[in-house]
């Protein structure tokens, strides 16, 4: 792979990481997940009670958020 190739391939990496950052920021922010994180911290099953969600997306979209840093994860929770 040349160096070109090899730029469009991280630079294309990088835009769907944005991407899927951009989604999940609108879907938390939309389904009251970022609320109630700022309400204060939750598990899991208190996010997808509280916000009346299914858990598998929920925890998709958490992962999302966390593998950008904008929120943490503690243990298993």
């Amino acid at each position: 792979m040349s160096e070109t190739q090899k730029k469009v391939s991280s630079s294309y990496f990088q835009l769907l990481q944005t991407q899927a950052l951009a989604t999940a920021w609108k879907v938390a922010k939309r389904t009251g997940i970022l609320q109630a994180l700022f309400d204060g911290q939750k598990d899991l099953d208190t996010i997808v009670t509280v916000c009346g969600l299914v858990q598998e997306p929920t925890e998709r979209c958490l992962s999302v958020l966390v593998a950008a840093g904008v929120v943490e994860k503690y243990g298993e929770d």
